[in-house]
C-alpha cells in the first residue's frame, strides 16, 4: 500500500480503531520511546509523523503519530486523514544536543521531562533580556 503521508506531516485522527497499541516489535523496530504499550489518540487529535514503517506480514503502512505533548501512537492509514488546519496545533523539533530534543507547540516547550509553559517563558525571555543576551 502506497504511503498517503510522509514523514513531517500533520494527520488527524478520524478513527481510533486503526491503533496499534500493544506491537512491541513494531515499536522497538521504529524507535518509540516506549515499547510496551502506547495510547491510542482520541478522534480529532492532529499529530505529527514521526516515523513511517510497513506490517512484516500484509506490508501495509503504519505511522508513528506524535501528538503536542510528547505521546506516540501507531495506527494504520485507515484512522487518519489530513487536517482541516494545523496552523495552532503545529509542533515543532529542534535538536538541542544528542541526547534531547525540545517539542516546541502552541502549548509550551517541552524538553525530556521539563514542560515550560507561556508564563515561565516569558519571565525567561525578560530576563534573558534583562542581562543583555537577547534584544
Amino acid at each position: 500500500m502506497k504511503d498517503k503521508f510522509k514523514v513531517g506531516d500533520f494527520v488527524q485522527v478520524s478513527i481510533p480503531y486503526y491503533t496499534y497499541t500493544t506491537y512491541n516489535e513494531m515499536f522497538m523496530k521504529l524507535g518509540f520511546k516506549n515499547t510496551r504499550v502506547n495510547r491510542s489518540f482520541a478522534k480529532g487529535t492532529v499529530a505529527q509523523v514521526f516515523v513511517i514503517g510497513h506490517h512484516p506480514s500484509t506490508d501495509d503502512v503504519m505511522y508513528g503519530l506524535i501528538d503536542a505533548e510528547g505521546n506516540e501512537c501507531l495506527m494504520g492509514p485507515e484512522g487518519v486523514i489530513k487536517p482541516d488546519f494545523i496552523k495552532s496545533r503545529k509542533i515543532i523539533h529542534v535538536k538541542i544536543s544528542s541526547d534531547y530534543t525540545a517539542n516546541i507547540s502552541s502549548k509550551g516547550i517541552e524538553v525530556g521531562c521539563q514542560s515550560i509553559g507561556a508564563p515561565t517563558l516569558q519571565r525567561i525571555i525578560d530576563a534573558a533580556k534583562e542581562v543583555g543576551l537577547i534584544e
